[in-house]
């Protein structure tokens, strides 16, 4: 598809707006919180069921106890250490009464029952003394011979025995401390709560199984500041970020298969070799001596270390062009790197005395390239790729890239055909700063990859990361641009440099200790995810793709964000916390489905869903609004019964909400202390009118009273399209051969850009056309070299932006004379010109600034508007009021200004606004005030402003006339036009409306 050049400067502009967007969020993630707790009664209740249960032998024994809290101690015993000395002190050695089943009331000095009814109550078995054999000694004699022991092992030693200070109290009494044989199955941390609330205990506590913690000895998991740094090297890995080493106690990855689906990898690096798969079912050469070397017959022979589906080296420019084809192979040896990194992330091997550990060191990773030297590839290849690791066992797929497209069934198909087998597929958000629904496959829902975006090492999503409601969690991806005067301060995730590695990848100064590199980005996100799947996956080998994701995504750490957030998801991931997840219940809003919008005059919407499980405790719903809420408010009470299947979950109420993209969120609590949640994107709005229905490009939409216009691709170059309100028909307006482009449209007069040629060097020729609908005519205004671009028309006169002169001008061409006439001469450059009636506005650059000027035809008189020392951009005029994009306060503010009074103001005040269109006293434009893009509508004389638009998806470049107002609309995957109309509630009552027809403008604006 061709665009046009001013599409390209459109685009720039959205994608600017899109970046402030993201750093104006930071601010807003710092303010978020979303605490609901629950009703007092119902919270006393299950504190008094809990209390029951902890009261009789039986009651000590949970069925659903977590099984990594079990695993860290033992399950049938617990430490008590009885007092010496003193008031309730044991007399006797406890095994002994034990062993004797003798009762302790005797042995106690106070004579108290207290113990034995615990030892009965928890089913204590029998002891052993930890520190010292008993031999049925009484206390004083064990006193007595600990004292002996302690004197002896200081005159052994007499050296260190003059280090002790005269002032360090005595050593503790070791002697009556014992491991409590406890029944299976025991409640173990309660049984030690009520040992130590024991009068006649100084303490209990679990049996900790202590082992060496698993701290790797690679060196760069241990150093710091390599490049500069003044933080460690694998700072991502560490507690305050994935906390790994906590992790590490009960899984490295054993057994389990990650593919990386990416630019292949350098299976040679020492520091993953070990961990590489191979098809040992498949060896080099005719194995099974049957004349085939496909020995496995999976359709590719001799596939030991995996595939290479690449079959171009080198892309061309030009889309599908190949300058240096190849066929695919058995070699997916990494010659980029990108691949490599990811792979090193996931699974270098641990604790092998060189440069780095992965995520999961003990996992193995199936090298799968799909993307050649130049890290670009195919869909074809990327999808063969994905298909042929789950049909060779791979439990998870990562993949590290994204296709510039909003739908890809093929890829689609692939990853639901890898779901169908069982695989967990991970997918990189991207790092356009853009929503993640314009990415296939992250867009999918159904079913719905694991999608990662990327935070910084101040745990604050990284500036270039996608975002949007289908991201799942974060993960560590880069760093920030500071004066650190370190090259490329955000590249500072540390992992493996392949051999053969690209040099606009491996620039030297990104290269660490030779076999290793550090880069940023979604790509190095979604591995750091990978690694703890499979983490889950050795633990959990029965779980599938959905039970990681929402283990994920209940485990990850959201202190920042306080609940989801659509550039964080459900938080920063963190392993530690992700071993722990035993059960996932079962949690999904069926309906309504993503993107869904409700009339706010519909009342109220069902909510369906599950909400159940084994360890299920309670659900809530709650709604937040617009894009990135700061506030989640609650949809009814919490519900403490389990809903199956597809049951209702809670009528939500939209009558009095604001037209709004909103979030829903299924919140289910677990027995165990765990939330697992469910996101749905939705909105309210009074349903807008689809102008345009085909499955092609609209945009730069004009409209005049009942006449709507367009430019349209549905011929595969830039053609002028009209719908007419009143006849409701549409019609083509110019489609001759090559684009025309920019229409604007006032009463019966169409005007466009016309014949856009440009040559190597960019330049060329366009010239300005008008189409008459009162008698068909076609007419050329303009002739002659030079580009002739943003025609405005107002009644007879057509105004343009003319580069004849080698520097922008503004020109007019009067309909009725047949003339024109530069309006502008000065050598500077004006652009972006508007007109209404006899005024003529533009962007003005001779003062060395971007000022708003203005000129008046019936004077001849031009004259400055603004004069702040900053950019004022796109302005806009109607009658009297002009409307413009001003930059005086470092964003994108929209002022206005009357020509007649000369009052001026602010309307928002916000990074992240678009360009202004103005008819009378209303001013609409396209507002991210909720995250995306939305139209707003002011009125100059009220001053009120109401959202017109609240679909979840972008809404932009807005055009209005009278009431009637016309936008791009993105919300079918498409570029569509769509007609909405000014709400009442924004409109001037009946008196206002009498003032704006018979008061001057002064009274007006005192009123």
């Amino acid at each position: 598809m061709a665009y046009g050049q001013p599409y390209i400067r459109l685009k720039t502009i959205i994608l600017i707006f899109l970046g402030v967007f993201l750093s104006s969020t930071f601010h807003l993630l710092e303010m978020a919180s979303a605490a609901v707790s629950r009703p007092q009664a119902v919270e006393e209740q299950h504190d008094t069921i809990e209390t029951a249960m902890r009261h009789g032998v039986s009651a000590i024994v949970r069925p659903h106890q977590d099984k990594t809290q079990r695993s860290r101690f033992s399950s049938t015993e617990i430490i008590v250490k009885f007092k010496s000395e003193g008031r309730g002190h044991l007399r006797q050695c406890a095994h002994c009464l034990l062993a004797q089943k003798q009762p302790f009331q005797e042995a106690l000095s106070d004579h108290s029952d207290s113990v034995d009814r615990l030892n009965e109550q928890i089913g204590v078995r029998s002891g052993r003394p930890l520190f010292m054999e008993r031999h049925s000694e009484t206390t004083a004699e064990a006193k007595r011979k600990s004292n002996s022991q302690i004197a002896l092992a200081k005159n052994r030693f007499p050296l260190r025995t003059e280090r002790i200070q005269t002032t360090m109290p005595p050593p503790p009494a070791l002697y009556n401390i014992y491991a409590l044989e406890v029944p299976e199955g025991t409640d173990i941390a309660h049984a030690c709560k009520l040992f130590e609330e024991d009068p006649h205990v100084e303490y209990a506590q679990p049996s900790y199984k202590i082992e060496a913690q698993w701290v790797p000895d690679d060196p760069y998991y241990h150093s710091a500041g390599s490049w500069g740094q003044a933080y460690d090297d694998l700072w991502a890995l560490k507690v305050d970020k994935l906390n790994l080493a906590a992790a590490w106690e009960v899984a490295k990855g054993e057994g389990v298969v990650v593919a990386v689906v990416d630019t292949g990898v350098d299976y040679t690096h020492a520091d993953i070799t070990d961990n590489i798969w191979k098809n040992m079912d498949d060896p080099i050469g005719d194995a099974d001596g049957d004349g085939d070397p496909d020995d496995d017959h999976n359709g590719y022979s001799d596939d030991v270390m995996g595939w290479d589906f690449v079959t171009c080296d080198s892309v061309g420019f030009e889309v599908g062009s190949c300058l240096d084809s190849k066929p695919a192979d058995n070699d997916p040896i990494d010659d980029n790197g990108h691949g490599t990194h990811v792979a090193g992330i996931v699974a270098a091997v641990g604790n092998n005395g060189q440069g780095i550990v992965g995520v999961a060191p003990e996992a193995q990773i199936m090298a799968i390239k799909g993307l050649n030297i130049q890290s670009i590839g195919t869909d074809i290849w990327l999808a063969q790729g994905m298909v042929y690791a789950a049909m060779n066992g791979a439990d998870i797929l990562n993949n590290s890239w994204a296709c510039p497209c909003i739908t890809n069934p093929l890829l689609e198909d692939a990853v639901r055909t890898v779901y169908s087998l069982g695989v967990v597929t991970i997918f990189s958000a991207g790092n356009g700063a853009i929503d993640v629904s314009e990415h296939s496959p992250q867009n999918m829902t159904n079913p719905k990859p694991i999608v990662v975006s990327a935070t910084d090492h101040l745990d604050f999503p990284t500036g270039f990361t996608n975002y949007g409601s289908l991201v799942d969690i974060a993960a560590p991806g880069g760093g920030r641009n500071d004066n650190s005067g370190i090259f490329y301060p955000r590249w500072n995730i540390l992992s493996l440099r392949a051999d053969d590695c690209s040099q606009t990848l491996c620039l030297p100064e990104l290269e660490v200790g030779g076999g290793y590199l550090r880069m940023a980005g979604t790509s190095v996100a979604a591995p750091h995810a990978a690694g703890v799947a499979a983490l889950l996956l050795t633990l959990r080998p029965e779980w599938g793709h959905d039970d990681i994701r929402h283990a994920l995504r209940a485990s990850a750490n959201d202190s920042l964000i306080d609940g989801f957030h659509v550039l964080m998801g459900s938080g920063r991931l963190d392993a530690a916390e992700a071993v722990k997840v035993n059960n996932i219940p079962q949690i999904k809003i069926i309906s309504p489905v993503r993107n869904r919008t409700f009339n706010p005059r519909s009342g109220s919407v069902t909510i369906y869903g599950q909400a159940a499980g084994e360890t299920f405790e309670h659900y809530r719903l709650s709604y937040g609004v617009g894009f990135g809420p700061v506030e989640w408010r609650p949809i009814g009470d919490p519900v403490w019964t389990p809903v199956e299947q597809r049951g209702a979950l809670g009528a939500w109420a939209v009558s009095k909400l604001p037209v709004a993209p909103y979030l829903l969120r299924l919140e289910v609590m677990t027995i165990d202390g765990h939330v697992f949640d469910d996101v749905v994107q939705v909105g309210v709005e009074v349903p807008p009118r689809r102008i345009t229905a085909e499955l092609a490009e609209q945009w730069s939409v004009a409209i005049s009273g009942p006449r709507i216009v367009w430019e349209d691709f549905r011929n595969g170059d830039s053609d002028i399209y009209m719908f007419d309100l009143e006849t409701q028909e549409t019609r083509p307006i110019a489609s001759a051969v090559g684009d025309q482009s920019n229409p604007a449209i006032s009463g019966d007069k169409i005007v466009w850009e016309d014949k856009v040629v440009w040559d190597d060097l960019g330049s060329g020729s366009s010239q300005i056309y008008c189409y008459d609908l009162e008698n068909g005519e076609e007419r050329q205004i303009t002739s002659g070299a030079g580009i002739k671009t943003r025609p405005q028309i107002s009644g007879h006169r057509i105004i343009w932006q003319d580069l004849r002169n080698g520097n922008g001008d503004i020109y007019l061409y009067d309909l009725e004379r047949g003339e024109e006439t530069r309006i502008t001469t000065d050598p500077s450059y004006q652009f972006l010109p508007s007109i209404s009636g006899n005024y003529i506005v533009w962007t003005d650059g001779r003062t060395g600034n971007d000022d708003i000027f203005l000129y008046d035809l019936t004077t001849g008189k031009e004259r400055q508007i603004t004069d702040n020392p900053s950019t004022q951009w796109f302005p806009a005029i109607s009658g009297d009021w002009i409307v413009w994009l001003d930059y005086r306060d470092g964003d994108q503010d929209l002022h206005y200004y009357h020509v007649v009074t000369g009052e001026e103001g602010s309307i928002e005040s916000r990074p992240h606004l678009s360009f202004p269109s103005v008819s009378q006293n209303y001013v609409v434009w396209g507002d991210f005030e909720n995250g995306d893009a939305d139209i707003y509508v002011f009125d100059l004389v009220t001053k009120r402003k109401q959202a017109i638009t609240g679909h979840p998806s972008y809404q932009s470049l807005p055009a209005i006339s009278g009431r009637n107002v016309v936008w791009e609309d993105f919300r079918n995957n498409n570029h569509d036009i769509y007609l909405g109309v000014v709400p009442r509630t924004a409109t001037r009552t009946r008196i206002e409306q009498f003032l704006t027809e018979k008061s001057s403008p002064v009274r007006l604006l005192r009123f």
